[in-house]
């Protein structure tokens, strides 16, 4: 919402604020893919990627409500538009496999509809040989 006001007032900040906003949210989602991975493999699993609703093979329109019908967070304060975007506005929803015949490894970006055009690719990639 902030974003949205400081768009009339200052677009140069509101971007900063929403740019910001974006990645504390990705770093967020590496942070806590990390800790599920360490707890797995501490118990002799593995896991698998994290896949959200709108990578290639898991459509949005399908994945947000079959999630949001699973996990049933609309008592935290969070929903989900009639286009499929979850409210509050910089959140994410993804799923993690685990288990000890899971397949481990691979690269986000290989599941991505952008990934033959993305300006990003390049830096994921790099950040994913070092973690």
């Amino acid at each position: 919402r902030r974003v949205t006001e400081l768009m009339q007032l200052d677009i140069s900040y509101a971007f900063a604020l929403d740019s910001a906003a974006t990645a504390a949210i990705d770093s967020l989602s590496n942070a806590l893919c990390k800790q599920i991975n360490e707890l797995e493999m501490a118990k002799g699993q593995q896991t698998t990627l994290r896949f959200s609703p709108g990578m290639d093979g898991w459509s949005i329109e399908h994945g947000q409500p079959l999630l949001f019908s699973i996990l049933k967070p609309e008592g935290a304060g969070i929903s989900l538009t009639s286009s499929f975007q979850i409210t509050p506005r910089k959140s994410t929803s993804f799923i993690i496999g685990a288990g000890a015949n899971v397949t481990a490894g691979g690269r986000l970006c290989d599941f991505c509809a952008m990934r033959n055009t993305c300006t990003y690719r390049s830096q994921y990639e790099r950040h994913e040989t070092h973690t």
